[in-house]
């Protein structure tokens, strides 16, 4: 059983490998953003409406592919209400 882990799954998609080989199916990349979009269902943000959200201290869409594997989650909420506090 491998960890979940949403940012080596966006890095995947946007490089089609998961380490230094050669892509798979390169024609198959998708943009971070895409990927991004993709793996929150393509939900936004709208006032009155539940969510679960994560608070980042990075830009997940301008940071480096290294800095994204590494990237820590600052908080998480849950229905509205803080779950984590990392500061």
């Amino acid at each position: 059983m491998s960890p979940l882990n949403p940012w080596r799954a966006i890095a995947a998609a946007e490089h089609r490998s998961g380490d230094d080989r050669a892509p798979w199916h390169p024609e198959q990349a998708l943009t971070r953003a895409h990927a991004l979009a993709a793996s929150t269902d393509g939900r936004t943000l709208r006032v009155g409406e539940p969510a679960d959200v994560i608070a980042l201290d990075t830009d997940p869409l301008t940071c480096s592919t290294d800095d994204l594997l590494a990237m820590p989650v600052a908080a998480t909420l849950v229905g509205g209400a803080f779950t984590h506090c990392a500061i």
